[in-house]
C-alpha cells in the first residue's frame, strides 16, 4: 500500500496541471511588478515612459514610411520625431499664450468680479440682518465686516497662489526642459531599436512566457484602445445630456459648455460637479432659482448616466462582465490613486488574457 503524504500530493498535484499553474504564477508575478512599478518606480522614469508611449505612438508610421520611401528606420523616426516637435511646440505655444491672454483678462475683470461678489454678499446680509432681529444679543456679529474680511482674503489668495505659480513654474523650467529631452531621446531609441529590444528580451525568457508577453502585449494595446472608445462614447451622452438640459435652460453658450463639462467629466475625481455645483450656487444667490433647480438636475442627470454606462460599455469594449470591471477600478484606485481608475480595467483584460486558454469559457 502507498501512502502518500502532503508534499507527494502537492507536487502530483502541480504535474498534472502544470500549464495552469505556470499562468498563474506569472499572472502573480506579473500583478507584483505592475503594482512595485506604478508605486514605486514610475515616479523616477516617467520621461521614459512617455518615451515609449510616443514610440508607440509613432512605430506604425514609421514602418509604414520605411517600406515605401526604402529609408532607414532611425532617420524615419528622427524625422517624424522632429515632427512632433513641432506639432508639440506649436500647440503649447497656443495654450501658453491663451493662458497669459485668460489671466490678463481675470486680472482686469477680477476687481468687478468681486464686486459682484460683494453686492451678492450684501444681499444675504439683508436677509441675515432680518433674521438676526429674533436671535438675542450676544449671539450677534458684524456681518459687513465678515464680508469685508472675506473679500480681502480672496484677494489676498489669489494674488498669493497667481505669484506662487509664477515663480514656481519659472524654477522648474529647467527640470521639465531637461524631461523633455530624455522623452525626445528615449523615443527616437525605442523606435530605432524596436526589433533589436523585442529580440533581446524574448532570447532571454522562457518559451512559454515569450508567448504570452507577446499575447499580453498585443492585448495590452487593444485594452487601451478599447478603454478609449468606452469613454467617447460616455463622453458623447454626457456632452449630449448636458446640451440639451442647457438648452432647455436657455442658455446661450449651450454647446461650447457641454463640451467643456464633458470634458472635465472625463477627469477622475474631478466630473461635471466641479462646474456645476458652484454655478448653481451662484444662480441660487442671485435669486435665478430656474437656473439652480436646471443645474443640479443637468448634474444628477450626468452622474448617474456615467455610474451606470461606464461599467457596461467598458466591460462591452474590453469583453469582461461589467460587474468585474467595476471591482477592477475600485481596486485600482484605491491601490494606484488616480491613475487607477485607468490601470485597472487595463490590468483586468491582461490578467485575462494571460488565463485565457484556461479560464475562456467563464470570462
Amino acid at each position: 500500500m502507498i501512502i502518500y503524504t502532503r508534499g507527494d500530493y502537492m507536487r502530483e498535484l502541480y504535474r498534472e496541471n502544470k500549464q495552469f499553474f505556470n499562468k498563474l504564477i506569472f499572472l502573480c508575478v506579473f500583478l507584483i511588478l505592475v503594482y512595485v512599478f506604478f508605486e514605486y518606480v514610475l515616479v523616477y522614469v516617467v520621461p521614459f515612459v512617455i518615451g515609449f508611449i510616443i514610440s508607440l505612438a509613432i512605430s506604425p508610421l514609421v514602418g509604414f514610411l520605411q517600406r515605401r520611401l526604402k529609408i532607414a528606420r532611425g532617420i524615419t523616426t528622427i524625422f517624424l520625431i522632429i515632427i512632433v516637435i513641432l506639432l508639440v511646440a506649436v500647440a503649447g505655444t497656443a495654450v501658453v499664450n491663451r493662458v497669459i491672454v485668460e489671466v490678463s483678462y481675470l486680472s482686469q475683470a477680477l476687481p468687478s468680479q468681486l464686486e459682484d461678489l460683494r453686492n451678492i454678499l450684501y444681499d444675504i446680509e439683508d436677509g441675515f440682518e432680518r433674521f438676526m432681529t429674533f436671535v438675542p444679543d450676544e449671539f450677534t456679529f458684524d456681518f459687513n465686516e465678515l464680508v469685508n474680511q472675506l473679500i480681502s482674503f480672496l484677494t489676498s489668495w489669489l494674488g498669493d497662489a497667481a505669484k506662487s505659480f509664477s515663480v514656481g513654474f519659472v524654477t522648474k523650467v529647467p527640470s521639465i526642459l531637461l524631461n523633455v529631452l530624455l522623452c525626445l531621446i528615449s523615443a527616437f531609441f525605442f523606435t530605432r531599436d524596436k526589433s533589436l529590444i523585442r529580440d533581446t528580451l524574448m532570447k532571454n525568457l522562457p518559451e512559454w512566457v515569450g508567448i504570452k508577453v507577446k499575447m499580453v502585449q498585443e492585448g495590452f494595446l487593444s485594452a487601451i484602445s478599447a478603454y478609449l472608445r468606452a469613454q467617447l462614447i460616455i463622453m458623447s451622452v454626457v456632452a449630449s445630456l448636458c446640451i440639451l438640459g442647457l438648452t432647455i435652460l436657455q442658455y446661450p453658450y449651450a454647446v461650447i459648455m457641454g463640451i467643456v463639462i464633458c470634458l472635465m467629466d472625463a477627469l477622475p475625481l474631478v466630473g461635471s460637479s466641479l462646474i456645476f455645483w458652484p454655478w448653481a450656487l451662484m444662480s441660487l444667490l442671485s435669486g435665478n432659482y430656474k437656473y439652480t433647480v436646471g443645474l443640479i438636475l443637468i448634474n444628477m442627470a450626468c452622474f448617474f448616466a456615467r455610474q451606470i454606462l461606464e461599467p457596461k460599455v467598458l466591460g462591452q469594449q474590453i469583453g469582461v462582465h461589467p460587474l468585474l470591471v467595476l471591482v477592477s477600478i475600485y481596486v485600482g484606485l484605491n491601490l494606484f490613486g488616480v491613475i487607477g481608475l485607468f490601470i485597472g480595467p487595463v490590468m483586468l483584460v491582461t490578467g485575462k488574457l494571460i488565463l485565457q486558454p484556461a479560464v475562456k469559457a467563464k470570462v
